[in-house]
């Protein structure tokens, strides 16, 4: 079985991991978590790296990182969707 890895020009930041930014997608997510989430946020795996690669999804590494970006709430407005992994990591999609 081969391992998808997405490389990205260095300068684009694209996942959060906590306050610091991570440049490298298969150091931030793995591609069984990206099939995991794939039905909550209905995109395919390849897509949903598109748009992690774009800026349009984050990845956090814990849930205190995604709370200190957006806070304790009842509900996420300014959020599409988001889905928390048993490991501690979420993935959001701004709207």
């Amino acid at each position: 079985m081969r391992t998808l890895i997405a490389r990205v020009r260095t300068e684009q930041s694209l996942l959060v991991k906590g306050d610091e930014r991570v440049k490298d997608v298969a150091n931030a997510i793995h591609i069984g978590e990206l099939i995991a989430v794939s039905r909550v946020f209905q995109l395919n795996p390849y897509k949903m790296i598109t748009l992690i690669e774009n800026g349009l999804m984050e990845v956090f590494e814990s849930k205190e990182g995604f709370l200190n970006k957006y806070g304790k709430k009842e509900t996420y407005e300014e959020l599409e969707d988001w889905c928390e992994l048993n490991n501690g990591k979420v993935i959001t999609k701004p709207k």
